[in-house]
């Protein structure tokens, strides 16, 4: 399901399941999912109770649908921007950075799910969901592209530059989401050529 479609429709146009999914994710992304009410997203949606229950058994499995539509979402712009356009191999790696700040500069901005969904979703609590299962797999993804992109263009020691590069990319949303601002972005990418580089 295609995120903006969902947040940039209007909300006329969406049928009812999809109204759900809308508006619990700018609710959770607001908010956090642990502060949202079904009821709350109920009266946004402009849904019966019967027809949210009807869509999504549970507040567990709206928080699982909306995480793997986050991901989706996440991911398809990283593969967008981490091709090697100029012959540049490492531009794979850079061009994250890039996706990073444009996603940083978006008006609905507010940090990573996945990273807030570390402590959000433990595992031994999350039997109902699977949602810890879905955060965990989005930073396994996340080192397997980065990991892929580095093989490519550094056979010898892609393994010792990949938890380097995963701690750029994490370490620029986490800072963004403390300081408001996208510019880590934009050192992260230049710390990430000098290391690179070497």
């Amino acid at each position: 399901m295609n995120l903006q479609r969902l947040l940039t429709s209007s909300i006329d146009e969406l049928e009812a399941r999809e109204r759900i999914l809308r508006s619990a994710l700018v609710l959770f992304n607001r908010h956090g999912a642990h502060r949202v009410s079904p009821d709350r997203i109920i009266e946004d949606a402009k849904v019966a109770r019967m027809t949210f229950f009807r869509h999504f058994k549970s507040k567990a499995a709206l928080v699982a649908e909306c995480l793997h539509i986050r991901d989706e979402d996440f991911f398809e712009r990283l593969q967008t921007a981490s091709i090697a356009k100029s012959g540049r191999p490492q531009e794979a790696i850079l061009g994250i950075f890039d996706a990073l700040k444009r996603w940083m500069d978006e008006p609905d901005y507010r940090g990573s799910v996945f990273i807030r969904g570390l402590n959000d979703y433990p595992v031994e609590d999350d039997v109902d969901s699977g949602a810890s299962a879905i955060v965990r797999g989005h930073f396994e993804k996340l080192a397997t592209l980065v990991e892929q992109r580095l093989k490519a263009f550094r056979p010898k020691d892609y393994k010792t530059l990949t938890p380097q590069v995963l701690s750029l990319i994490a370490g620029s949303v986490v800072v963004s989401q403390a300081t408001k601002s996208s510019h880590i972005a934009v050192l992260c990418k230049a710390a990430a050529n000098k290391l690179l580089d070497q």
